[in-house]
């Protein structure tokens, strides 16, 4: 009867072990259970592991025998019809073992690999040699079908459990990137709709909410000077900038072209200066990139929580209203200036 096999595993290399094992109880009933047919005081099943044949599952040995010397010539000895001394594994710890249990013949049964790798070992022992009947041949058999299958099986789950974790991956990273702005890493909009909606219907409310709405002064004209490329940098190093002043509590957002909102929760119109001073200071170095240099500009405008602002729409709204009126109030003393 043909050497039960593994599926197909040409991908491994010999003395590798196919999968990690299945639950340890598995196997030790699996050895209990194959003991008790062959009429024997005890029995093992070993797995390959690096180099060696892993003891999942015994009885009858003592604890010591964790590991078996993985020889080919043990893969090429073994016999599930005949118990003898010739037979068993030569391994010193084993040997020395089943000797003090007056275990001195032994049998068994090579478990391999569609390409011929072994994968594992059954092995019986008794006091005596002797030749398995029928019955207990076929129990043998049954065994390592059984010992195989649950490979098989385990083998199955973990590469499930693989793709899950992959599928997983790519599902966090889907969802990472339907709330990042994708050039800047900030968040985008839907994110920072979802932000202020949050807020403004907390129950009980976590404080004021301020907001400050931030657009690029002349921002068209860095990128007909330069080229986009370039325009990408700057948005970028904007983002950098102003992230790198905010609280961990807030929400800094680009809203699309050279649009930037920075939401404040729990803070109040003096802290809302404060940190419009501070972005305005972290922004006063040049951006550099690629042999070209820029001053960047910010018209920010700014919007509390109140009565009249009490939805995330409407506290942008007022926001982006703010900004234009600062951006309007700088051209024209600009004007006046010229």
């Amino acid at each position: 009867m043909p050497t039960p096999t593994a599926p197909d595993s040409r991908s491994t290399p010999p003395h590798a072990p196919l999968a990690e094992s299945p639950d340890a109880n598995t196997f030790a009933d699996q050895a209990e259970l194959l003991a008790l047919a062959c009429g024997v005081p005890a029995a093992l099943i070993a797995l390959v592991h690096d180099g060696r044949f892993e003891v999942v599952g015994q009885v009858g040995y003592t604890a010591e025998v964790a590991t078996i010397e993985a020889d080919d010539e043990l893969v090429a000895r073994l016999n599930h019809r005949v118990l003898a001394p010739a037979i068993g594994p030569t391994d010193s710890a084993f040997a020395e073992s089943a000797a003090r249990h007056g275990l001195l013949a032994h049998g068994g049964l090579s478990l391999q690999s569609e390409d011929g790798s072994p994968i594992g070992l059954i092995v019986v022992s008794s006091c005596r040699s002797r030749r398995f009947n029928h019955a207990q041949h076929r129990a043998t058999e049954l065994v390592a079908a059984r010992v195989v299958s649950a490979l098989a099986l385990q083998h199955t789950v973990a590469a499930q459990a693989a793709q899950l974790d992959d599928l997983g991956q790519s599902n966090a990273e889907l969802l990472g990137w339907s709330t990042r702005d994708p050039l800047t890493g900030l968040a985008n909009r839907k994110e920072l709709i979802d932000v202020l909606e949050r807020a403004t219907t907390a129950e009980p409310s976590p404080g004021d909410l301020g907001v400050l709405f931030l657009d690029i002064d002349h921002f068209k004209a860095v990128n007909d000077t330069f080229g986009h490329q370039f325009g990408d940098a700057v948005l970028i190093a904007v983002g950098q900038r102003v992230r790198s002043v905010v609280r961990g509590s807030d929400c800094v957002a680009r809203l699309g072209g050279d649009e930037f909102v920075v939401a404040c929760l729990d803070t109040d119109a003096e802290r809302l200066r404060a940190l419009t001073e501070r972005i305005e200071h972290t922004l006063a170095g040049p951006v550099v990139h690629a042999d070209h240099s820029v001053h960047v500009r910010l018209s920010i405008g700014m919007a509390m929580t109140n009565e009249a602002t009490a939805s995330a729409d409407e506290l942008l709204r007022c926001a982006d209203a703010d900004m234009y009126r600062v951006k309007h109030q700088r051209r024209s003393e600009t004007n006046q200036q010229s």
